[in-house]
């Protein structure tokens, strides 16, 4: 679970992108000033090109959390957390 989430580049490093994919769920405010709305948007469609369900969320928000997105994400992780 990522809140402003994205993937890093940094030089040298790949992550590793293989199956089977764990729970994914990336939320982004769309005003963010610090991490742009893009970097979660590259990071979704990176994971999901690789195969990876991702629940991805965007709110009209700026660099916070959107308290409707931690209920969401919560549904997306209960089955794990019973494991």
């Amino acid at each position: 679970m990522r809140f402003s989430g994205f993937i890093p580049t940094v030089e040298g490093w790949e992550p590793e992108l293989e199956l089977p994919f764990p729970p994914i769920g990336i939320a982004h405010g769309v005003y963010d000033p610090v991490i742009p709305v893009e970097f979660g948007r590259a990071a979704r469609a990176r994971l999901e090109a690789a195969g990876a369900d991702v629940l991805y969320l965007e709110s009209p928000i700026e660099h916070s959390i959107d308290p409707q997105a931690v209920l969401r994400f919560r549904s997306l992780f209960a089955p794990a957390e019973s494991e």
